[in-house]
């Protein structure tokens, strides 16, 4: 027993007390987001693994292997940079606003985590902990929300409780706890980013429901229904769009629901086979057919847009107000289509769909202040900038 002690201490160690390397810059203004693309105005080597991109600050921020690289988005240069030398990243969210960055280090063989709080525009450190387990991260633009979740006793009867933490997005102080009610469990969740309030789903004897925790005082601003106990479990995890502003999921059946989180107004309801995919860009897209692609997409007032077709193979795309942005599959490379014209040549190659944080997007299209940023999740990979 002491020989296994003495190894879980240093398997945490290994995650706690890694070096870190880290960089800053001073702030800059964000330029506006880019929604089209004409042609590639900068390429950046990773030089090791691309696991996830996502807009922030005033561009974009890669996660690699043990680490996180923040990119302007006009010139594709490097403004900053954070790593744990040891430990992998094994979570990352930003910020519905785009000005917090939060990433989770854990090592490979220790269940043990670290939840830092970085400053998108300049890298510096806000604050940092440490936790016997990886939490799920959902985030606003005010507080971070560390979920974990408990059983209530040990006879295994009973499901499994969430518990939120929220601490202060810029100092990291404790700001309030919630818990799911009593005799109810909770549904299955991934890390996300949420407008106002810190969304949970939670599973009762009376059904499913949605809460909407408003971000400062850690009660209810809203509860919404979503589905009745017949069929309250449900293996479609709560999502939300890259600015946070809409949550998706499952309503009865093979329908689902489209939230607007500031408020939990109903802004659509999906009766369909196709698989809702809340996108980067702020609209939820319907991915359907065979092979899988676009198909519509819902915006925030829930009109559901039907999507023109586009290239016949499909890696990722993203709907913006002014475009569809498709990044497809030729003979050997992906390339970038804008609508419906000619594909711009990238030079990519596909990805690893087993290297990126998220298994349901190995490629990125992402709107960012500067430019459109594409990559593909891979172990050696290039991230293209086009405007």
């Amino acid at each position: 027993m002491a020989g296994t002690a003495l190894a879980a201490w240093a398997a945490a160690a290994v995650v706690v007390d890694a070096p870190v390397r880290s960089s800053t810059v001073a702030e800059a203004a964000p330029v506006p987001v880019a929604e089209r693309a004409d042609g590639v105005r900068w390429e950046w080597d990773a030089d090791g693994p691309v696991r996830d991109v996502r807009a922030a600050g005033t561009g974009v921020v890669v996660a690699g292997r043990d680490g996180v690289t923040a990119l302007d988005g006009v010139t594709g240069a490097p403004r900053w940079a954070f790593a744990r030398a040891g430990a992998r990243v094994a979570d990352l969210v930003v910020s519905p606003d785009r000005r917090a960055v939060v990433v989770v280090h854990e090592g490979a063989a220790s269940q043990v985590a670290v939840v830092t709080a970085l400053d998108a525009l300049t890298g510096a450190r806000r604050w940092e902990t440490a936790l016997d387990r990886r939490p799920d991260l959902l985030v606003t633009d005010t507080v971070v929300a560390l979920a974990r979740y408990e059983r209530p006793d040990d006879d295994g009867q009973h499901p499994l409780r969430a518990h939120l933490s929220a601490h202060d997005v810029d100092t990291g102080a404790a700001a309030w706890t919630w818990e799911s009610p009593a005799g109810c469990g909770s549904s299955l969740v991934r890390s996300l980013a949420a407008v106002r309030v810190v969304p949970v789903e939670t599973e009762c004897p009376d059904g499913a429901s949605l809460h909407g925790v408003d971000e400062r005082t850690g009660q209810d601003a809203w509860s919404l229904p979503v589905r009745p106990f017949s069929t309250a479990l449900s293996d479609y995890a709560l999502r939300a769009t890259g600015d946070g502003a809409l949550l998706v999921t499952a309503g009865a059946g093979t329908s689902h629901v489209v939230v607007e989180a500031a408020t939990g107004r109903i802004a659509a309801r999906l009766e369909t086979e196709d698989f809702p995919l809340p996108a980067p860009d702020g609209r939820v897209q319907l991915l359907g057919g065979d092979p899988e692609h676009v198909v519509a997409a819902v915006d925030g007032s829930g009109a559901i847009l039907p999507v023109p077709p586009g290239c016949a193979r499909e890696a990722a795309a993203a709907v913006s107000s002014t475009a569809v942005l498709r990044l497809c599959r030729g003979e050997r490379f992906l390339d970038l289509q804008v609508d419906a014209g000619a594909p711009v040549p990238l030079g990519l190659l596909p990805g690893d769909p087993f290297a990126g944080l998220d298994l349901l997007r190995d490629a990125f299209v992402v709107p960012a202040p500067g430019a459109v940023v594409v990559a593909v999740a891979s172990s050696h990979g290039t991230v293209v900038g086009l405007g």
